[in-house]
């Protein structure tokens, strides 16, 4: 735990987010750099398995002292991923 890794986007903001949970059902991030309100949220990711065989994600990003600004723009741009991975994960197909 403790590992950093950063996010750049080209002409856009730059992430710092240090990994601080990391098993087999659950990986977690917190930000300790970015702009606005970003620096201290954190990312939940929790895996499991449905009782069918299938992978379960349950995702969240915490931490927003409120609802504005940059809270809104990491929701959509999470939407997108989120969507890229799972098109990823059943079809093998990679987003640019």
């Amino acid at each position: 735990m403790g590992d950093q890794w950063s996010l750049k986007y080209p002409d856009g903001p730059t992430f710092v987010w240090e990994v601080t949970t990391h098993d087999a059902n659950k990986v977690v991030w917190k930000c300790v750099k970015g702009p606005g309100d970003a620096a201290g949220t954190a990312v939940n990711f929790d895996i499991g398995q449905t009782p069918d065989g299938r992978v379960h994600l349950k995702f969240a990003h915490s931490g927003w002292p409120h609802q504005e600004g940059n809270f809104a723009k990491c929701n959509a741009l999470w939407g997108m991923m989120l969507h890229q991975l799972r098109a990823f994960a059943e079809h093998g197909k990679i987003a640019p």
